[in-house]
């Protein structure tokens, strides 16, 4: 047994199962960090998901602050940690 030789990579990895959850599945769980999609997916990995699309480049001004409103009116504790910053970066943007 050579104890050295290392496996060949699998340069042809299998492809993905394709995604069987609905739209209107996957909103729900984006509304929810504890939820699951039918494939197994949390907000976490469609967050990503959706970056990769590029969601998140070409947001407007109007963007922005529809998604601080989200942040700063739910109760949901994931969004703590924005809200602090968010609280961080008006209290410097008032002392200049």
């Amino acid at each position: 047994m050579n104890l050295m030789a290392w496996p060949e990579p699998d340069l042809n990895p299998p492809e993905p199962p394709p995604l069987t959850a609905s739209p209107h599945s996957v909103l729900e769980v984006l509304q929810n960090p504890t939820a699951w999609d039918v494939d197994g997916h949390d907000a976490i990995w469609w967050t990503e998901r959706l970056e990769e699309r590029g969601l998140f480049e070409n947001l407007t001004r109007g963007d922005r602050a529809v998604m601080l409103m989200a942040v700063l009116s739910t109760t949901n504790t994931w969004a703590n940690r924005l809200k602090v910053e968010i609280l961080s970066a008006v209290k410097v943007e008032l002392s200049e």
